[in-house]
């Protein structure tokens, strides 16, 4: 089985809807179960969550701006492109992906800040849905913390690939490179949407590789939902305080009405695991 089979891009559209959905009722789950309640009572977390909302607002917006909407930038890369496309090729494919992968990066470093508010509230929100009474530890909360940071690392050198592979490449030869920007918008959303649906795996104990194969069979969900929060975390100021909340509580809306923890995937061995059946003759 390829990379690609693991996605269920089939279904995809109808689990994009089926998510929509679930982040409109969102905000009224938030507002009817008051969820700010045992937030706002942590006066250094609320703190520290609006300072980090603060800075990340202007950092993500400097970088929307001098990255992207330099008109300078943009007309000097086309009179290159139309003097000399084949070495432009060349001096523009790395440092392309790169770009881009620094752009997402700056969101991927938002979540890692705020994971343990993101994990509270996914917690939270499970609890009601499931009528639990779960109160993680520090040590979960830990736990949680360096997951995100795992796969927000693996999610990074991803986007980097495929940024190289999509953008630089394909794209390029194409001649179709504007499109780029518009492709990889819903790449990176993918990898934001997964990092919120794998939080609610992780509240059944689930690992990183399973939680993985499990969300990938819901690619249209974690787009859409990635897509959502990419939206809100560039409104000013509160975009990248209220983002990260919303992503967590809708993923988990999400994966519980869905049972994405429930979703049966390939059991796929090690190399040495299937030498070893092999040499003992049951295959």
């Amino acid at each position: 089985m390829s990379i690609i089979d693991t996605f269920n891009i089939r279904k995809a559209p109808r689990h994009a809807i089926n998510m929509i959905v679930e982040v409109k009722n969102t905000f009224s789950f938030i507002k009817e179960n008051k969820l700010w309640t045992g937030f706002w009572s942590n006066q250094w977390m609320s703190a520290v969550s609006l300072i980090l909302s603060a800075v990340f607002s202007v950092w993500l917006l400097d970088d929307l701006f001098s990255s992207h909407l330099d008109p300078i930038s943009f007309q000097s890369n086309i009179s290159q492109e139309l003097t000399d496309k084949n070495a432009i090729i060349g001096k523009t494919v790395l440092k392309d992906s790169t770009d881009g992968a620094i752009s997402s990066g700056t969101k991927y470093v938002l979540l890692i800040f705020l994971e343990v508010i993101i994990f509270h509230f996914s917690v939270t929100t499970l609890n009601i849905l499931s009528s639990g009474d779960a109160k993680p530890k520090f040590k979960e909360f830990l736990n949680a913390e360096k997951r995100m940071m795992k796969i927000l690392f693996l999610s990074f050198i991803k986007g980097f690939a495929a940024n190289l592979v999509i953008t630089s490449i394909l794209l390029n030869m194409l001649g179709l490179k504007s499109l780029g920007p518009f492709i990889m918008f819903f790449v990176y959303s993918y990898f934001i949407g997964y990092s919120f649906i794998d939080n609610y795996n992780e509240q059944f104990d689930i690992n990183i590789k399973t939680s993985l194969l499990k969300v990938r069979k819901h690619l249209g969900a974690a787009i859409a939902l990635g897509v959502v929060v990419n939206i809100i975390i560039f409104i000013p100021i509160i975009g990248p305080f209220v983002a990260p909340i919303f992503g967590g509580v809708a993923g988990t809306l999400y994966g519980y009405k869905y049972n994405v923890q429930l979703v049966s995937v390939p059991n796929k061995m090690s190399k040495k695991d299937l030498k070893r059946i092999k040499k003992s003759g049951m295959v």
